[in-house]
């Protein structure tokens, strides 16, 4: 009896897995109420990639019904798992007051623990915690945190257009900047370490 319900319990993280890869799978075809269908229990459960992919389904309207407030919350679960894109997009959502509240300081707050986690796959959060410290939106304006944000957004994007967009944002920002202030951003950047997220 212990040996089957110890192969149970070994079998089950397999399961979960396949299952999300299902909705991965069933998202990629474009049958997206599959995709809920297949993260709805997962995020249920505290699974933070199932509960970001399933809060973009909610916030898109794909398979489901649009709901901001429920994409918002799925978000809300994720981020507090340290799942970067999760902190991003929940980050706009309360930037831009979708689903809930404008919360500009919570916003800023949730770019900077996406950016300072160094992921390739969620370089946006550097992009957008570089705009808030350049506007001073959610926090106080720093030129030379902005352009440190933006150069790492520069080095760790994997989006061509972004980073083309980028390019022809930076005169625009290098203007802000004394030669001190850049060379300053520059060496920040450089020394840039990745923190590891703490839920």
């Amino acid at each position: 009896m212990k040996k089957v319900l110890l192969s149970l319990l070994l079998s089950l993280p397999l399961i979960a897995f396949a299952t999300f890869e299902d909705g991965v799978e069933a998202f990629n075809r474009g049958d997206y109420s599959r995709a809920a269908r297949e993260w709805q229990p997962l995020a249920n459960a505290g699974d933070p990639d199932a509960a970001r992919n399933l809060g973009r389904l909610y916030q898109q309207g794909l398979g489901v019904k649009t709901d901001l407030i429920k994409a918002r919350q799925l978000y809300r679960l994720a981020a507090a798992k340290c799942n970067a894109t999760a902190q991003n997009n929940l980050g706009l959502m309360m930037l831009n007051g979708h689903g809930g509240e404008k919360d500009l300081v919570g916003a800023f707050r949730l770019f900077e623990k996406a950016a300072m986690q160094g992921l390739h796959a969620d370089a946006d959060a550097m992009g957008n915690l570089a705009g808030m410290y350049f506007s001073g939106v959610g926090t106080q304006t720093n030129v030379i945190e902005a352009y440190k944000w933006y150069v790492l957004y520069g080095e760790y994007t994997t989006d061509v257009k972004n980073k083309q967009q980028l390019l022809s944002l930076l005169p625009q920002v290098e203007k802000s900047l004394t030669p001190t202030q850049k060379a300053e951003a520059i060496k920040r950047a450089n020394s840039f370490q990745k923190t590891r997220c703490v839920p």
